[in-house]
């Protein structure tokens, strides 16, 4: 049998017909157009975890995940991120959005908060200045003040300016508050604390609820099934922190939850990177039916009185190597990430230099000589909420939007 000669229209070959079946409609001024459709709905977890047990060795070792540049970390999520960067820009620009567009921006919303989480760790790390161990010991800039002063605040133990001592009374006072106790309005943040930021700045209560956590429900954390979505009620510490995001399902508020380094570092049987992928884990699940942002933050070294300048440097080093793993898992996993600088940083090339926000720091130490945190360790928390929680103020997907076209209406995007 022969084709009609009166139809003249040429077939598409086979692949040419999966590319159109497998990609978006085409609309105008669509941030979606030539897109895959396979991940409208978000990555499939058990495709990532795939990828992540392959570059850590069945999840023994970093050291394939630490060279990962951010352009790789984007090629194995799709540029999920960028997408929703697009799409966000287009509607602050005024533009109306399809309603694929809305819908995408929806169910990735963990990856344009990372991609949000990433411009604010940039901006963060370009305030950071290098300064040589010379002049650190030139201009005295110790971080742990051992000795006693006769300067020395009565309430805080270090050297510093006395019109201050007031607040530092009250510098250790805004502890967590039970999650049974009703949250009073007007906060518009939530910290999740469970090492360096229990006791936060009291410069921050009137807008951040500390609902911090104490480290009995860390020995939970970590979850058996490494492959497929997380399940936070198996696990103490995931049965917790639904608690919390419960006393702000109506009116939601962003949250950011530590990850407690010091207990990976002291334990040796814990898993440092099962535990932070289950953590990450579930913050990623709950972040799937929370409209503000989860974000995630590691906690500081804890220092000791008997720590030489050698030690605290190792120490440090570990928290770099550390941080660097967890950003990149943070990333692949679409959890939004905050690099919390409140610390010189050690340079792990080099060890002629640190870096410090010079501009911004006051020449104080943040720790006295009980490693008690100091007025000057809480103002540097505090500048960094305030700058942190900033970028999500303005870049978190909001509650409406304007009128949505329908114009891809019935579009399978499955």
């Amino acid at each position: 049998m022969t084709r009609d000669q009166g139809d003249l229209t040429q077939l598409p070959c086979p692949g040419e017909q999966l590319q159109i079946d497998d990609t978006y409609t085409f609309i105008a001024d669509d941030v979606l157009n030539n897109r895959p459709k396979d991940g409208h709905f978000g990555l499939l977890m058990s495709k990532t975890m795939q990828t992540i047990s392959v570059l850590t060795e069945g999840f023994t070792s970093t050291n394939k995940l630490i060279s990962l540049t951010r352009e790789t970390c984007n090629e194995i999520t799709q540029n999920t991120g960028q997408t929703c960067l697009d799409i966000m820009t287009k509607f602050d620009e005024g533009k109306h959005l399809s309603h694929r567009e809305m819908h995408f921006l929806s169910t990735n919303r963990g990856h344009y908060y990372s991609a949000v989480s990433q411009h604010a760790n940039d901006d963060s790390r370009s305030q950071l200045k290098a300064v040589s161990h010379e002049i650190i010991q030139q201009d005295n800039m110790v971080e742990i003040q051992k000795f006693r002063t006769i300067n020395d605040c009565f309430y805080c133990g270090t050297s510093h300016p006395m019109q201050c001592s007031s607040s530092c009374s009250t510098r250790l006072l805004n502890c967590p508050t039970s999650p049974d106790i009703a949250v009073q309005g007007g906060k518009t943040s939530m910290i999740v604390g469970i090492l360096s930021l229990l006791s936060l700045p009291w410069t921050v209560v009137d807008h951040c609820a500390n609902l911090g956590m104490y480290d009995e429900v860390w020995h939970s954390v970590a979850l058996d099934d490494m492959h497929g979505e997380a399940d936070p009620t198996l696990s103490c510490y995931g049965r917790a922190l639904g608690k919390r995001l419960a006393l702000f399902s109506t009116e939601e508020v962003p949250f950011l939850c530590e990850f407690n380094f010091e207990k990976m570092r002291v334990f040796p049987h814990c898993s440092f990177l099962k535990t932070a992928l289950s953590f990450l884990r579930i913050i990623r699940t709950y972040q799937k039916n929370y409209g503000k942002p989860i974000l995630t933050m590691m906690s500081w070294p804890v220092f000791q009185k008997t720590h030489c300048a050698n030690d605290i440097r190792f120490l440090k080093l570990q928290y770099e190597k550390h941080t660097a793993v967890f950003e990149i898992l943070a990333s692949l996993l679409g959890v939004p990430f905050i690099d919390f600088i409140v610390l010189r940083k050690v340079s792990i090339g080099s060890n002629t230099f640190e870096w410090m926000k010079s501009a911004f720091w006051q020449n104080e130490a943040v720790y006295n000589r009980n490693m008690q945190p100091t007025l000057e360790l809480h103002r540097r928390i505090a500048n960094s909420l305030h700058f942190c929680l900033a970028f999500f103020d303005e870049g978190s997907i909001p509650d409406y939007v304007f009128e949505i076209s329908d114009e891809e209406l019935g579009e399978n995007w499955e």
